[in-house]
């Protein structure tokens, strides 16, 4: 942009013009500078018209089309009778300045919302340890959209996946403990939930222990052995929230 207001500027002092005098040729100055990024959604020109750039660049590329001198030859052939009309009074250097004022105050909003929407923070209503996003980035959210999700982690879960052969005589209550044995940790806990029902793909049915406190010597996501206190056999789980 800088760059092309010194060029404009540049062109203009060599047949005694004033640039500042005249608004389109600065506005038509800002614009040139601008328009050859219109090929990409990532430039300020793109994102503000992303029905063309996102076309321009899946079409021609980035720095093809609109970075050659063919574009340059189009818009000032484009550009020539509308900078007569305006010599010649068609339309007032009063409007232009309005017009200009106006694009400047729709710009600064435009600044001022991306700027509000690079600070926006969300809060939760409780402490945790975010452990799944289910957001993506640029996604449109209605509200009461589940963003993340939370878990204590002081309080440890584990959950267990047990044939079905092995299941009488584990029940809900039922005292366990978790060894984890690359930590060398021992976490005493019990089973809160003991599930009738028999995947019928593994054979195997869903058993859930709690451990209180057990995130203070274990991360979530640590692999443990899980053993029964009737029943001294080890069974595989994954601590997890």
């Amino acid at each position: 942009m800088v760059f092309g207001v010194f060029s404009a500027a540049g062109l203009f002092s060599l047949f005694s013009l004033a640039l500042h005098k005249d608004w389109l040729a600065l506005g038509a100055a800002l614009l040139g500078s601008l328009l050859p990024d219109i090929d990409t959604p990532k430039s300020s020109l793109g994102r503000l018209l992303p029905f063309l750039s996102i076309p321009i660049e899946r079409r021609w590329g980035h720095r093809t089309l609109t970075h050659s001198l063919l574009l340059v030859a189009g818009l000032g052939l484009v550009c020539l009778p509308l900078y007569f009309l305006h010599r010649q009074g068609g339309f007032s250097t009063q409007a232009l300045e309005g017009l200009s004022l106006e694009w400047e105050e729709a710009r600064l909003h435009w600044l001022e919302a991306q700027t509000e929407l690079n600070h926006c923070v969300l809060t939760a209503p409780v402490n945790g340890m975010v452990v799944e996003c289910t957001l993506q980035k640029g996604a449109r959210i209605a509200a009461g959209t589940r963003a993340f999700r939370l878990i204590d982690p002081v309080d440890l879960k584990a959950v267990l996946f047990i044939p079905a052969d092995r299941m009488p005589g584990i029940r809900s209550g039922q005292a366990v403990t978790a060894q984890a044995e690359a930590l060398g940790v021992s976490l005493p806990g019990q089973l809160i939930r003991v599930s009738p029902l028999v995947d019928p793909t593994s054979g195997t049915c869903r058993v859930e222990a709690h451990f209180v406190g057990g995130g203070r010597l274990v991360r979530p996501g640590t692999l443990v052995q899980i053993h029964f206190s009737d029943n001294p056999s080890p069974a595989q789980g994954e601590g997890t929230p």
